[in-house]
C-alpha cells in the first residue's frame, strides 16, 4: 500500500496555535499515524512569517530533525544558538529545550518526530521563561 500526501491538501493544525507556542505560523501533519502506519515517526511541515517564532519547548518520548527549505533562522538547542538556512538538517535529541525564531522570510521546514507517532506521543511541553 502507497501513503501519499501533499502539503497543500493538508489542513492546518489550529490546535498549535500562541497557547502551545506558535506564532507567525502554520504547521501541517503530513504523515503520522492517524493516516499511515507510522508507530514511531511523525513528519510535518511548516511556514513562518515575518516575526513567527516556536518558543521554548521540548518532547519527552520523541527526537527531531528540522530540515530548512527556505529562508533563515535562529534555533536555540539548550545553551547553544545557531543560525538555520536553506538545506540545513538539524538534530535535537528527546528532552532537550529548544526554540525557533524566524530572522528572513520566509521560512519553510520539515519537522520530523522520531519516537512518536503523532505530536500528542511525543510528549510536548512548553517551557515557560
Amino acid at each position: 500500500m502507497i501513503y501519499l500526501t501533499n502539503i497543500d491538501s493538508v489542513e492546518p493544525d489550529r490546535k498549535m496555535d500562541r497557547e502551545k507556542g506558535f506564532t507567525a505560523m502554520e504547521l501541517r501533519w503530513l504523515l503520522s499515524e492517524a493516516n499511515a502506519p507510522m508507530g514511531l515517526c511523525t513528519i510535518g511541515h511548516t511556514r513562518k512569517r515575518k516575526g513567527g517564532e516556536h518558543r521554548a519547548h521540548h518532547h519527552l518520548h520523541a527526537d527531531e530533525v528540522i530540515l530548512m527549505l527556505q529562508g533563515k533562522a535562529i534555533e536555540v538547542v539548550g545553551d547553544e544558538q545557531v543560525e538555520l538556512k536553506k538545506g540545513d538538517c538539524l538534530f535535537i535529541p528527546r528532552g532537550v529545550v529548544h526554540s525557533h525564531r524566524v530572522t528572513e522570510e520566509p521560512v519553510e521546514t520539515y519537522c520530523i518526530y522520531i519516537g512518536a507517532g503523532s505530536i500528542e506521543k511525543t510528549g510536548y511541553i512548553l517551557d515557560e521563561k
